[in-house]
Formats: C-alpha cells, sequence, structure tokens
C-alpha cells in the first residue's frame, strides 16, 4: 500500500543517515570529553568491529531478503545467523587477545574494542530479523526498529561520556541499552511473522 512504501522510505532513510553519522556523532562527543586519545581507541576499535560485522552478516540478509517463496523457513536463516554471529565472536576475541599480547594494548583498550565488535553483533543478530520482516513486505517496520536501537544507543553513549567521561563504562552502557532495544523492537516486532526456533544442518 502507499502509506507502507511511504513509511518504509521515511524509516530507511532516517535509519540509513544516522547509521552513517553514528560514530561521527559518538568521536565529535568523546573528543571534547574525554580527549584525541580516548578518541582514537574508539575510532580504532569502530573500524576493526565494522569489518567483523561482514562475518557476522555473512551476505545472508540479500538471500533470504529476496526468497519470497518461502525456499528455506525463517529458522533455517536464523541457525545460519546464529553461527556466524558466534564466529564472529571468537574472531573478535581473537583479535583482541591478539592486540593485548603482541601489539601492548591495555586491558581498557583491548575490552572497549571487544565490546565495540559485540556492539555489531547485536546489530549482525538483528539484521536476520529485519531480513524476516522484508521478505513480509515491512521493511519500514525493519527500518523503524533499527532506527531506535541505533539513536538510543547513541544517546546513552555520548550522555555517559558526558557524564563520566569513563570510556569502558560509556561503551558497556551502550552495548546494554543497544541490546535491549533489540529484544524490545526487533525480536518482539517478528514475533508477528514466524517462530523463533533455529535449525541447524
Amino acid at each position: 500500500t502507499g502509506n507502507v512504501s511511504r513509511s518504509t522510505y521515511i524509516w530507511n532513510t532516517a535509519n540509513a543517515t544516522l547509521s552513517a553519522f553514528q560514530s561521527v556523532i559518538i568521536l565529535a562527543v568523546m573528543t571534547r570529553t574525554n580527549g584525541i586519545e580516548d578518541a582514537g581507541v574508539f575510532s580504532i576499535a569502530y573500524a576493526v568491529a565494522s569489518l567483523m560485522l561482514f562475518v557476522g552478516q555473512y551476505g545472508i540478509r540479500r538471500f533470504q531478503a529476496s526468497d519470497i517463496r518461502g525456499q528455506f523457513v525463517f529458522g533455517e536463516y536464523h541457525g545460519m545467523r546464529i553461527l556466524t554471529c558466534l564466529i564472529m565472536i571468537m574472531a573478535s576475541a581473537g583479535y583482541s587477545f591478539y592486540g593485548l599480547v603482541f601489539q601492548s594494548y591495555s586491558t581498557e583498550k583491548t575490552i572497549v574494542i571487544f565490546l565495540i565488535c559485540l556492539l555489531k553483533v547485536v546489530q549482525a543478530y538483528a539484521d536476520v530479523f529485519h531480513g524476516l520482516m522484508q521478505q513480509n513486505g515491512r521493511l519500514d517496520v525493519a527500518a523503524k526498529s533499527s532506527f531506535v536501537r541505533i539513536a538510543l544507543g547513541t544517546l546513552s553513549y555520548v550522555l555517559c561520556l558526558a557524564l563520566t567521561q569513563h570510556l569502558l563504562l560509556s561503551t558497556a552502557v551502550c552495548l546494554f541499552v543497544s541490546t535491549l532495544v533489540f529484544v524490545i523492537t526487533s525480536v518482539n516486532a517478528a514475533r508477528d511473522f514466524s517462530g523463533f526456533s533455529p535449525f541447524f544442518h
């Protein structure tokens, strides 16, 4: 319908714009509150996490969204995404450990990098639920869920930075808020479309 198409356009545009500017907003605040050293740590962590995201998503969304006839059930996509997210977590842990042992990263820097990678794990995992919504012609719901998660996660990050100037705590708060919002929005919305049990072959 026209209303769904208009809503999809608006929310998809808003989500893409906010997603593109998320790191810029956080960096701008962090540079003023914490200084360039913490901003540098965040930049490295965000770059690594963005690369790890490719592992977690594994290009499944495009195939899933185009599977209109239901060649595979959601449980199969869900099971595959759980596996790729687990691999992403292991790869992120491996990189963080390598940095700690061989690159002389501080413990705090190592944990921050791993937590920001986990933040991208939430994004990768949410993506399979958003693919389900897109399959059912409700990309607007997926985009709205993603927008709210990114907005509240970013807001919690910058507020915590402004109040505490503590990089590790702020990152942990952002991860917690993003995970909670993902469950409240994406998971609850996806219940209208399918069962959740993952299948593993």
